[in-house]
């Protein structure tokens, strides 16, 4: 047992905060605990040998108590230290730090004081805490990142540490102050030391344990508790320096940011020529004229982005944007150079690729942009028809900007060169675990590579103009004579240098295998799992494209694990961050209820292996409440900020034992069902039987007028289908007891709806009941997710219904959040007037289950029906009231595929009158 000596400057008069941080530590039944005031080191200087750990938790004075600064108490201290013992050292004692000469600087910011600071996000709570870079032992179990308080105006605060432009000198930075959904680098609050054999930890702020009513309680208990274990994981008096236990252990860089030439040779690696005759899918579409619509491909490991008109805009390979900015030019002759995206091509969109065919001064140019479907690769492949040589021009810049919420400072320095073997640009960071690759089986007949902000033509070369931005731009000229065809390829990794040219050298000598690999995948989805007869052949290939279109976001990020994301968007799309350059690529991350709701299509169309996978990443994330996670960033932070995500999880669990009976799975996961059920009963605090928004999250409302809210209704008809679906579950795996109680627990919340939530007055469901126990009596859309469920009355349900399917609601492209006539409404208010494909999915699926077919196939066919309107292919997040035009942030979003995938299903099995056989497609 690691024995811990907290120390004090005076155990018979120490603080508030000083007193509550020893009541926790004597109440850890890991740790051997003894109090002990500096003042007992001069005659017992040897007692500090028992200690495996010290901490000294100080927020009495800015200034440094006397006594702990007597020259013989520092020696001690710092020889035992020395000597492989290892210490603590929270909120005002972290500037102990410089005393004991472990460093020189000393911190910049110190205050003591009543809380004056507020949340940057309107109507938000005000939460703190600390982030490491990506990962360190002192977050095990916290996934990284940890929330430790909830402040008020009156709470008492207490702080020591860096903040920007001071860093430490010697020690390396562990985390920086972390708010809702945001990261302030700029505050260094966890600092670490290496000292002779030993270690010392600075935890400069949020360390409060005499805080009444935090919320985030078990994380600071677990948060402190890593600490004690990371300090004392290599016994005091060891002959070697301590070593870390076995964890992911990064730290945040604030060096200055250079980006530097560097040389390097690989072998070379041998093309083989083929004839381009790629595979197809099967899927189609084409425009006559390229529009400035968005496009997106890619594969299990990259994404590819941009306009039809432009081309590629950006590339990820998650974490990492790979490439940016490209652009193509065509030369002929001595003609100028025709750049791309001022021409007008005519375009294919496949599931597996974009071609973009050419006419220039006769010669015709076929240009297909692919990604590898397992790979972080992708390629653009170029046929020349025509009687003359065809210069092909490629510009592009790298930045490896990293994911949000991490700032583009976070990626650090670059690195870059001309590899001859691999015929390619190659650029990585400084860690060298980002990696970038651009090249060619050809030589090109001239590059550039450097520091540059863009590449251009001059005097028949390419050059570049020098940038401070800290990027890398490139240029590469190819010559293709008539006939011939050139495959211009890149690949990224965040993984290692050595996986990024894996990949490249798998896509570069042989492009059309990889193509023919998405091609061949696709083509095995639709054959097993689009066999449906739906009413025309013009739905059946917009739901063969929302079947394919789903697929499309279930993804791999190494060291962070594999799911289904949100939604496609370049960086140039919705919020920045805060950030001077973005790193938020529309919604392409994983998200906790935009996953359920993708996941139950998925179910629908049997591709049960997706969904298990998608419930054990949500589950591994599961945070110590258990509450479920709202946002996993491919740059690994998690974020739990919504209240739906937990009962939505459970309802997963349900439909997926349901559809694919498989109890073995079920029964692992019990554990992690348990703990979601129990958070969720723990947020009803004043026991009237609905779980809670506030200060839990939000449910569906985000902003905007009827945010923010206590209870929704549509919260907790999430809530009492998760509570039927874990009857259930309990009932299949025999656990009878859980599975009464849940079953009259779901029975009475169902009640609730349908007899308290209903307002005879408006004649519809209520929005959500305030805390006073009065009701927001906002008219929605949202109880179609309770009449989708089953648990309102019939009536009261198509009295609803028929409201939303009449012009208040309902338009030729789908339906409101709320009605035209309601003086909330605003056409393009993101939830108070915009149109939802999964808004109208919920009123199409909740119409059908409720014999109004006719209306149902209206609402399906409005959403299928915009496949063609925009990304050719996609259907978007996001719809203006008035207008059929996007009004969001992301062109191709899931569950707006799914939840038209779902309706068709839906239809199907109306139409079967049974239900639909499940296969598994190939994942």
């Amino acid at each position: 047992m690691k024995k811990i000596g907290y120390l004090v400057a005076d155990a018979g008069n120490f603080s508030h905060e000083e007193a509550a941080g020893w009541k926790f530590l004597i109440s850890c039944e890991q740790f051997k605990n003894t109090l002990f005031p500096f003042g007992q080191l001069p005659t017992k200087p040897a007692k500090l040998n028992e200690f495996s750990a010290l901490w000294w938790h100080y927020d009495s004075s800015t200034s440094l108590p006397t006594v702990a600064l007597d020259p013989f108490v520092i020696t001690s201290v710092r020889n035992y230290v020395q000597r492989g013992g290892t210490l603590l050292l929270s909120l005002l004692a972290a500037q102990y730090i410089v005393d004991l000469g472990a460093e020189e600087t000393r911190p910049n910011f110190v205050e003591k004081g009543q809380w004056n600071r507020r949340c940057w996000a309107e109507n938000y709570p005000d939460i703190r805490g600390l982030s490491s870079f990506q990962g360190h032992p002192i977050f095990n179990g916290l996934h990284g990142a940890a929330y430790l308080w909830n402040p008020t105006s009156e709470s008492q605060f207490a702080a020591a540490f860096y903040e920007e432009p001071v860093i430490p000198k010697h020690g390396r930075v562990v985390a920086v102050e972390r708010e809702y959904i945001k990261l302030n680098e700029h505050q260094r609050i966890v600092i670490e030391y290496e000292l002779g054999k030993g270690r010392i930890l600075t935890v400069g702020s949020f360390m409060f344990f005499a805080h009444e009513g935090n919320r985030f309680r078990p994380h600071l208990e677990l948060f402190t508790t890593n600490c004690l274990e990371y300090l004392g994981v290599h016994p005091r008096g060891a002959t070697r320096r301590a070593v870390p236990p076995p964890a992911r252990q990064t730290y945040w860089s604030f060096s200055g940011r250079t980006v530097d030439w560097i040389q390097r040779k690989s072998k070379p690696f041998t093309a083989r020529p083929e004839r381009w005759q790629p595979k197809s899918s099967g899927l189609l579409l084409s425009r006559e004229q390229a529009t400035g619509n968005f496009f997106d491909i890619g594969g299990r490991r990259i994404l590819v982005m941009g306009t039809e008109n432009s081309g590629i805009e950006e590339v990820w390979a998650h974490p990492f944007r790979t490439l940016k900015d490209m652009r193509i030019g065509f030369k002929i002759g001595d003609r100028e150079t025709r750049w791309a995206d001022t021409l007008q091509p005519r375009i294919t969109v496949r599931p597996e690729s974009l071609t973009r065919m050419f006419t220039i001064d006769g010669m015709a140019i076929e240009e297909t942009t692919f990604a590898s479907f397992g790979l972080p690769s992708g390629a653009i492949h170029f046929e020349v028809t025509g009687s003359k040589p065809v210069e092909i021009i490629l510009t592009a810049c790298v930045d490896l900007r990293i994911m949000w919420p991490l700032s583009d400072r976070a990626t650090g320095s670059l690195s870059y060169a001309w590899d001859d073997g691999l015929q390619a640009a190659v650029v990585h960071t400084e860690s060298a675990n980002g990696t970038s690759i651009v090249g060619s089986s050809s030589q090109p007949a001239e590059y550039i590579i450097g520091r540059y902000a863009e590449i251009k033509e001059g005097a028949g070369r390419l050059v570049g103009s020098p940038t401070e931005n800290v990027q890398v731009a490139l240029g590469l000229r190819y010559v293709l004579n008539a006939g011939e065809g050139n495959t211009i390829a890149f690949a990224g990794s965040s993984v290692s240098e050595r996986e990024a040219i894996a990949a490249y050298k798998r896509i570069c000598p042989n492009p059309l295998a990889r193509l023919n690999e998405q091609a061949t995948h696709f083509r095995s989805l639709l054959t097993q799992s689009a066999n449906v007869a739906i009413v025309s052949s013009e739905l059946d290939e917009s739901y063969k494209w929302a079947l394919v279109a789903t697929d499309r976001f279930f993804v791999e990020t190494p060291n962070v694990g594999t799911s289904l994301m949100a939604g496609y968007a370049t960086t140039r799309s919705g919020w920045s961050g805060g950030h001077a350059i973005s790193g938020r690529p529309g919604y392409a991350w994983y998200f906790g209820r935009d996953s359920v709701w993708t996941a139950l299509a998925m179910l629908a169309y049997g591709d049960v292996a997706k969904v298990s996978g998608v419930l054990e990443f949500l589950g591994s994330y599961q945070d110590i409440t258990g509450k479920i996670a709202h946002e996993i960033t491919t740059s690994g932070h998690v974020h739990y900020d919504a209240a739906d995500a937990t009962p939505l999880y459970i309802v997963l669990m349900g439909r997926y034992l349901r559809t694919s009976n498989d109890k073995q799975f079920v029964r692992r996961e019990f554990p992690r069902l348990l703990k979601a059920l129990e958070f969720c009963f723990s947020t009803d605090t004043d026991g009237d039987h609905l779980i809670e928004n506030t200060d839990i999250g939000h449910g569906w409302i985000e902003g905007g007028p009827l945010f923010p809210s206590h209870a929704e209704l549509y919260l907790n008809a999430c809530w009492a289908a998760a509570l039927e679906e874990a009857s259930y579950i309990a009932k299949q795996i025999k656990m009878s007891k859980n599975q009464r109680a849940w079953n009259r627990e779901a029975a009475q919340i169902k009640r609730i709806i349908n007899q308290e939530f209903w307002n005879p007055e408006t004649e519809w469901f209520n929005f959500a009941r305030n805390a006073d126990g009065t009701f927001n009596t906002a008219q929605t859309i949202l109880p179609t997710v309770a009449m989708y469920f089953g648990l309102t009355d019939p009536r009261k349900t198509k009295q609803c219904l028929r409201e939303i399917a009449s012009e208040a609601f309902s338009t030729g492209w789908g339906a409101r959040m709320i009605a035209n006539n309601d003086p909330m409404y605003k056409p393009e208010g993101y939830h108070y007037g915009s149109i939802w494909p999964l808004f109208t999915g919920w009123t199409a699926l909740a119409e059908l289950r409720h014999g109004l077919r006719e209306e149902g196939l209206r609402h399906l066919r409005a959403t299928l029906m915009l496949y063609k309107k925009f990304a050719l292919g996609y259907i978007p997040e996001v719809l203006h009231g008035e207008r059929c035009e996007p009004a969001g942030v992301c062109p191709h979003q899931a569950w707006s595929e799914a939840l038209a995938v779902l309706g068709v299903l839906n239809v199907q099995q109306i139409l079967d009158h049974r239900p639909r056989k499940q296969q598994a497609p190939q994942p």
